[in-house]
């Protein structure tokens, strides 16, 4: 498989991943917008889901890219015992590409959860 493609699944998308989350987590967007940051319906009901939501996103791609990279890292040493180079791959793009759809779960849940249909927090 060619180096780029290689990269780009196996080292790149936990990067970006990761560096999403420090930037979330240290400076998420504060006001309600189209172009950056967590964008769902519930998710734009206020300011204070947008903030919350945001943040979440943050956390969670800090956690999940984390794991990734680490997971990219120590197959990188242990592929050379018994993984095709095939599987290899294939296993850190579809784990990649579980990673939004559980993120996205969670933080809807959990906003659901603590706000209500108007964006205000719940008692």
């Amino acid at each position: 498989m060619d180096v780029e493609i290689k990269f780009l699944w196996v080292y790149l998308w936990p990067i970006l991943l990761f560096l999403t989350g420090v930037i979330l987590s240290k400076s998420s967007p504060t006001k309600i917008n189209s172009i950056f940051g967590y964008r769902t319906k519930r998710a734009s009901l206020s300011n204070e889901t947008w903030s919350y939501a945001n943040l979440r996103l943050g956390k969670l791609s800090l956690i999940f890219g984390g794991i990734l990279l680490y997971v990219s890292i120590f197959s990188e040493i242990i592929r050379y015992f018994n993984l095709q180079e095939n599987d290899y791959i294939n296993i850190h793009a579809y784990s990649g590409l579980l990673v939004w759809p559980i993120c996205i779960f969670i933080i809807q849940r959990e906003l659901r959860q603590k706000f209500d249909d108007n964006g205000k927090e719940k008692d």
